[in-house]
């Protein structure tokens, strides 16, 4: 960002500057959920379904957004940027969660925003639906096993082509 941008600071000092704006923030609430990631949460779980999370956030943050949201029975593992030494787009952070689940890449499906996060889910193994934001949008999500528009799309693609409750159906969801 400092080459791309003309940022007049180090890396190190952005990396700073951004842990201090995310503990102010969580100070006093917690990171916002996507349009309909509640009820694919909700309906994942009761599905049967195990989910983890994987993230190049903070364990602070993810754990203070999943107990504002009562989610912290939901996932049978987090794995978070404070878990590895390479973020995304590295895959090291779907291999740990993959080995925390004791599963084989091609029982999970990955759900990604951001082509770093694609990346990682691919290079590690795992399809991965993109959901491109506002912010991501311009990205590229050409190994994306499908781009979709929200999660909502994603849940009913998910009930559609893996057919929740059959066999087929991956048992591990992000």
């Amino acid at each position: 960002m400092v080459q791309r941008f003309g940022i007049n600071a180090s890396p190190d000092q952005l990396i700073e500057a951004k842990n201090a704006a995310t503990q102010d923030y969580l100070a006093n609430q917690a990171f916002p959920l996507m349009p309909s990631v509640r009820e694919a949460i909700v309906y994942f779980h009761s599905a049967g379904l195990k989910l983890a999370v994987v993230t190049g956030a903070s364990a602070n943050g993810v754990q203070k957004t999943l107990q504002a949201n009562g989610f912290e029975d939901k996932f049978s593992t987090i794995v978070s940027n404070d878990d590895v030494r390479d973020s995304k787009p590295a895959p090291e952070c779907y291999l740990l969660a993959l080995q925390r689940l004791g599963v084989a890449a091609d029982e999970c499906l990955a759900i990604e925003d951001t082509q770093h996060g694609l990346e990682a889910a691919f290079r590690a193994g795992i399809s991965c639906l993109a959901l491109p934001t506002e912010m991501s949008k311009q990205q590229n999500f050409h190994s994306a096993t499908a781009v979709l528009s929200g999660m909502a799309e994603a849940v009913e693609y998910i009930r559609h082509v893996y057919g929740l409750g059959s066999s087929s159906a991956p048992r591990y969801c992000r």
